[in-house]
């Protein structure tokens, strides 16, 4: 497992979720195959996660979380 993904199991608090923490990655969240996460997407791994703070990650205000933007939300998360 991969020290990013240990943070976000341990600080997104998706430990308890239905998905695994072998599982969270952007292609596996983009269960759409929109070339983004949504923040339903992302609330299916990260249940706590509210709109106002998916708003900050989503930088170009897409409603989507890029690549890019998902990558920030994973290091704001290991810094917490």
């Amino acid at each position: 497992m991969t020290p990013r993904l240990i943070a976000l199991t341990t600080i997104l608090g998706f430990a308890a979720s239905a998905v695994s923490a072998e599982d969270v990655n952007f292609t596996s969240l983009d269960v759409d195959v929109s070339g983004g996460i949504s923040l339903a997407e992302a609330q299916a791994v990260a249940p706590g996660l509210t709109a106002d703070d998916f708003a900050m990650y989503d930088a170009d205000g897409s409603g989507e979380l890029s690549e890019e933007e998902f990558a920030s939300w994973v290091a704001a998360s290991q810094s917490r």
